[in-house]
């Protein structure tokens, strides 16, 4: 639903800035997956990994809510059709991989040889048997995800800089504004 706001409303603004914050933690955590040696060290990763994983779940959740469900309001944007239309293509795929990411995780995490404890509590793949080439295979499609939501995210933010530094049109400050314009 569009109407004549110059801005998201403070909702969607908190829910894409606590997201943006969280998913490059994230991005972040490959780094130290990657230097993760020992058993005990990658467990702590998967806490990690795993906590943050449902907490933007539980916020891609809400979004998903608000935009497709209740339709709150969104800004108009004064851009050409070829540009919107490119827009809605990378915003929706970027809202499928925020799904399809923390769910194959969570299916590769059942068949993980290590226990994977959300918040360090709750184990996810419930001592369930190792099974290497379904784990293998749920982690590519994990993985493959992860990379091409970077490579989404790097046209978004292209494209809000495009708006907020050159073009100068509002499109970035929509998202970045959080007092109310005068």
């Amino acid at each position: 639903m569009s109407t004549n706001r110059k801005s998201f409303d403070l909702g969607y603004k908190i829910i894409h800035w606590l997201m943006a914050t969280l998913v490059l933690l994230m991005f972040f955590g490959i780094v130290g997956f990657a230097q993760a040696i020992t058993d005990e060290e990658r467990t702590v990763m998967l806490v990690g990994h795993s906590s943050l994983g449902t907490l933007i779940s539980i916020f891609v959740t809400i979004r998903i809510y608000k935009r497709f469900i209740k339709k709150d309001a969104v800004p108009e944007q004064n851009i050409s059709n070829i540009q919107r239309r490119a827009s809605f293509a990378v915003q929706y795929a970027i809202y499928i991989l925020l799904v399809v990411i923390p769910f194959s995780g969570y299916l590769a995490a059942n068949f993980h040889e290590l226990p994977v404890l959300v918040f360090g509590n709750f184990n996810i793949n419930g001592g369930r048997e190792f099974n290497q080439a379904l784990f293998e295979n749920l982690r590519s499609i994990h993985q493959l995800g992860i990379y091409s939501l970077m490579g989404l995210l790097v046209l978004h933010i292209g494209a809000a800089l495009l708006h907020g530094i050159v073009r100068r049109d509002g499109v970035l400050g929509s998202m970045t504004r959080f007092k109310k314009p005068i």
